[in-house]
C-alpha cells in the first residue's frame, strides 16, 4: 500500500510540474504574440491615421438645443440673457412673452449663438435659472457641404467657359444657344449659393429654443417612491446573484483538469485504504 500511494504522489507531482511548465511556455508565447501585436498596432495606428487625413478636416456640425427653465423672476432673468447672448456675439432671433396670467407667465425664444459659446450659454442659463429639461441635436452635414461646394465650383467653371464662347460667337443662333444655356448655368449658380451660405450660418451660429416658466416655487425632482426602490434593490440582487452564478461556472470550467485529477487520486486512495481494511 505504500509503495502504491508513493507512485500516485510521484505521478500527481510530474503531472502538476508538466502544467506548470506548459503554462511557462504559454506565457512566453503570449508575451511573444503581445510584442508582434504592439508592433502591427502602430501599422494599423498609422493607417488609421492616415484614413483620417483623407476625411476633411473641418467638420460641419449643426447643433440645436432646447433648454426648458423655471425662475422667480422672469424680468430679471430675460434681461440677464439678452446680456449673456450680447456677450457672446449672438442675437434674438424670436421672443414671444405671455402675460396673460399673472401667476403663469412664460417667455419662448429662439437665440443664436456662435458654435463655440453653445455650451458656455448652456452653463450661465443653468446657473442664473433651475433647468427642468435639456435636449441636443447635432447634424454632421459635412458630405453635404462638400458635395454642395464641388458643384458650385463646377458651375463656375462652366460659367466662365460660356462666357469665352459667347464672346468668339459669330452667329445669331450660337448666341441664343449660349445664352440660354448661361442662364440656367447662372440660376442653378445662385441656387447652390444660397445652399453654401446657409449651411455656413447653420454651421457657425447654433440654435437655442429657450422656454422660461414664471414660478413661486422651483420644481423638485420627485424622490423615489417605495416600490420602486424595492424594484431596483431587487434587480441590482438579480445582477450580483447573476454576476456571482457566472464567474462560478468560469472558475469550475477553467479548474476542470485539476478538479477532475484531484477526484481521480481521491478515488484511488479511497479503494487502497478500503482494499487494505
Amino acid at each position: 500500500m505504500k509503495r502504491l500511494l508513493a507512485i500516485l504522489l510521484a505521478l500527481t507531482m510530474l503531472f502538476l510540474a508538466g502544467c506548470g511548465a506548459k503554462e511557462m511556455a504559454s506565457d512566453n508565447g503570449a508575451n511573444m504574440d503581445r510584442g508582434d501585436s504592439l508592433v502591427s498596432g502602430s501599422g494599423q495606428e498609422d493607417a488609421g491615421a492616415s484614413q483620417q487625413e483623407a476625411l476633411p478636416e473641418d467638420q460641419k456640425l449643426i447643433r440645436k438645443l432646447w433648454l426648458t427653465a423655471e425662475t422667480e423672476d422672469l424680468d430679471a432673468l430675460l434681461s440677464q440673457v439678452e446680456q449673456q447672448v450680447k456677450s457672446l456675439n449672438g442675437y434674438m432671433e424670436n421672443r414671444e412673452i405671455e402675460n396673460y396670467d399673472a401667476d403663469a407667465r412664460h417667455a419662448e425664444l429662439t437665440i443664436r449663438i456662435p458654435a463655440q459659446s453653445l455650451d458656455q450659454f448652456a452653463k450661465d442659463v443653468e446657473k442664473a435659472s433651475n433647468v427642468t429639461s435639456t435636449t441636443e441635436t447635432t447634424e454632421n452635414i459635412t458630405l453635404s457641404y462638400v458635395a454642395v461646394e464641388s458643384r458650385m465650383k463646377a458651375l463656375e467653371t462652366e460659367q466662365t467657359r460660356l462666357l469665352e464662347l459667347l464672346a468668339k460667337a459669330e452667329n445669331m443662333t450660337e448666341i441664343l444657344q449660349i445664352e440660354e444655356r448661361l442662364t440656367k448655368v447662372r440660376t442653378e449658380l445662385e441656387q447652390v449659393t444660397s445652399q453654401l451660405r446657409l449651411y455656413d450660418n447653420q454651421v457657425s451660429y447654433s440654435t437655442v429654443y429657450l422656454t422660461l416658466y414664471e414660478v413661486r416655487e422651483y420644481t423638485e425632482e420627485a424622490p423615489e417612491g417605495f416600490f420602486e426602490r424595492i424594484g431596483s434593490g431587487f434587480m441590482e440582487s438579480l445582477k450580483g446573484v447573476g454576476n456571482g452564478l457566472k464567474e462560478f461556472v468560469i472558475f469550475v470550467i477553467v479548474a476542470s483538469p485539476y478538479l477532475i485529477l484531484f477526484a481521480v487520486i481521491g478515488v484511488g486512495i479511497a479503494l487502497i485504504v478500503r482494499g487494505s481494511k
